[in-house]
């Protein structure tokens, strides 16, 4: 899996740096608070006014993939599974 992390080209401290200290936040309000189609953990209620703000800032395109001219593609997706489409034997 350590193959698959996407290496920062540098390391900061969230506290130290307001973009980061953002990012972690929005990081932690969707691991905790959103909820796409297919996650089945609850999220945390107390989060629900943020986690529909950041839900707002998600961005929806449509491209032809496959042969279908109307994929949709969102910037927030579940990815369930880690492996390539090879290693799925697809």
């Amino acid at each position: 899996l350590a193959g698959r992390i996407i290496p920062e080209p540098f390391f900061v401290h969230s506290h130290l740096t307001t973009g980061v200290q953002l990012a972690d936040l929005v990081a932690y309000l969707v691991g905790w608070g959103v909820r796409i189609k297919g996650m089945t953990e609850p999220a945390r209620d107390e989060l629900d006014g943020s986690a529909q703000l950041v839900l707002g800032l998600r961005y929806r395109t449509v491209r032809e993939v496959g042969g279908n001219p109307n994929f949709v593609i969102w910037s927030f997706t579940l990815i369930d599974d880690l492996r390539t489409q090879l290693e799925r034997g697809i």
